[in-house]
């Protein structure tokens, strides 16, 4: 490959050099990494005419992982180039106009690329657990998700349901009715024993493996609190040292909820392939409606509904997974409203979480920009329990999102700890505030919404986001107890981005010239 450019040395601070021709494509690998810190970075040649770009990370490790893909992925070529400055492992790549290769191809190449230097170096291990009411098509959609997953190249687990296995094995010997409630609570605890320390033991061989793997959980922990009485929930988790945000937000990278074909797919409905299954329809739909009600809160839940025949909703599922274990992973449509001032006191008349949540953008996101890419870290908070995420992203240009009413992001996140948090908080840009918000998690007609109220800045602004799939992007059902004034998908005036910078400087300014954005966007 002729280099038409300088190489940067090891043992100097990063650096990028260019052609202007390829100045576009350059920009958005220089945006992300440098967002991420890469110690040492070179862009080692250029090419206008050839649509190449060539790039190499620097780190104590010195083997690459050596790509080529078309020149229409500029976006996993930055991703996974970030990927490899999170993990702190080099990366090597070539983007290449080629014909011969497809995108579909192209992108896999990259996602395994980044599979392997994702996190702290080790192959990324995802947890996902599938959940739902009775008869909702977990037992299918566990096999073929793993037979899908295993094509790609996956070691996948499957972690049996517990309940089922203590149920079959004898131990359940009456009836939850006839059962007292110190017989019901040794039940609930041991089998929530059992479903953590099977999970803990897939993930210990999965780490030792040094492979990409996918552990499956049937059903997961919170699936717990909706058998159990609310009281009694409180005490198995005191009883246990167990609490929530543990349990439910940090344990998994995602949640599928299959729902019960009780709902919507009544004569499909059977308790004769599981012997541990005895409830009526009747009961079937209210257990899935706890079942449901159990995982709010947890960031990423996805909800399969029967609107299309069986198979479609295992191909949704299995769709989903596949987005999920992807890295870099492209997140749901999402829509945003803002509300009516009221909505922040609005009395929500379902089942849901409420979460602080403290948003700070790192110093070199100042020369980012909503349509480009910016860096944050995020602290989200429950009853003094936290959970700390580092996330990269990269977004559609906004005119695009606002176009299509829709806000497309594809997201590079890893979960980090409260150290790391601290120490990243050092790094935050002086010319932006961390924004400070108020979220309410819940769902409503099979939708999984956010209500955010900013606290900080104070600019008595409440939205409303909700994720939605592709064929219903365009159709989004807002709550009838909550009133939209607008929508405002892709308008970067209302991301927390934009936000960020108000409360530098003269802030009651700031504040007033947002108001009077918000009003004529009105």
């Amino acid at each position: 490959m002729k280099m038409t450019d300088s190489i940067a040395s090891r043992d100097v601070p990063a650096r990028l050099t260019s052609s202007s021709s390829s100045k576009r494509s350059v920009d958005l690998i220089s945006q992300l990494i440098h967002a991420v810190r890469t110690p040492h970075l070179s862009i080692l040649s250029t090419s206008h005419h050839q649509k190449t770009v060539a790039f190499r990370s620097f780190s104590s490790l010195t083997v690459p992982a050596i790509t080529k893909i078309p020149s229409f992925s500029w976006k996993w070529v930055t991703l996974a180039a970030a990927a490899a400055c999170l993990s702190g492992t080099a990366l090597e790549g070539e983007v290449q106009a080629d014909e011969e290769v497809s995108e579909d191809e192209a992108e896999n190449k990259l996602r395994e690329a980044v599979q392997k230097q994702m996190s702290d170096g080790s192959p990324a291990i995802y947890r996902i657990v599938l959940t739902g009411g009775p008869c909702g098509g977990k037992s299918t959609s566990l096999s073929l998700v793993s037979d899908r997953l295993r094509s790609l190249g996956f070691i996948v687990f499957a972690v049996p349901e517990a309940s089922t296995m203590i149920i079959t094995g004898g131990g359940k010997w009456k009836s939850f009715a006839d059962m007292t409630p110190d017989q019901s609570m040794a039940f609930e605890g041991n089998l929530m024993r059992t479903k953590i320390a099977l999970e803990d033991a897939f993930y210990a061989i999965a780490k030792a493996t040094n492979e990409p793997c996918v552990i499956l959980c049937d059903r997961g922990t919170m699936d717990t609190a909706a058998y159990v009485p609310k009281e009694s929930w409180e005490v198995l988790l005191d009883t246990f040292n167990w609490n929530m945000m543990n349990l439910r937000d940090r344990r998994y990278d995602a949640v599928l909820h299959l729902v019960t074909s009780a709902i919507g797919a009544e004569k499909y409905y059977t308790t004769e392939n599981n012997a541990a299954r005895m409830e009526t329809i009747d009961q079937a739909r209210a257990l899935d409606f706890k079942v449901l009600n159990a995982w709010v809160g947890h960031p990423n839940i996805y909800i399969f509904d029967n609107s299309t025949d069986f198979q479609g909703k295992v191909k949704r599922v299995i769709t989903q997974v596949c987005q999920v274990v992807g890295a870099p992973k492209p997140v749901d449509y999402k829509r945003k409203f803002v509300l009516d001032s009221s909505a922040k006191d609005a009395i929500i008349p379902v089942v849901y979480e409420q979460f602080e949540v403290e948003q700070t953008y790192l110093l070199n996101s100042k020369g980012g920009q909503d349509k480009t890419g910016y860096t944050y870290i995020r602290r989200r908070g429950q009853n003094g329990s936290y959970h700390y995420s580092h996330s990269t992203l990269a977004g559609i240009p906004m005119e695009e999102a606002q176009r299509e009413s829709i806000d497309k992001r594809t997201v590079l996140e890893r979960h980090i700890s409260g150290r790391e948090y601290v120490t990243l908080l050092k790094q935050s840009d002086p010319n932006r505030i961390t924004v400070r918000k108020r979220v309410k998690c819940f769902i409503w007609n099979n939708q999984y919404f956010q209500l955010s109220t900013f606290l900080e800045p104070n600019i008595s602004l409440t939205v409303l986001e909700t994720e939605v799939a592709e064929d219903n992007r365009h159709r989004v059902e807002i709550p009838e107890w909550l009133e939209a004034k607008y929508e405002v998908t892709g308008d970067e005036r209302f991301s927390s981005f934009k936000i960020s910078k108000i409360g530098r400087g003269p802030s009651k300014l700031h504040q007033a010239k947002l108001r009077r954005s918000m009003n004529q966007q009105g």
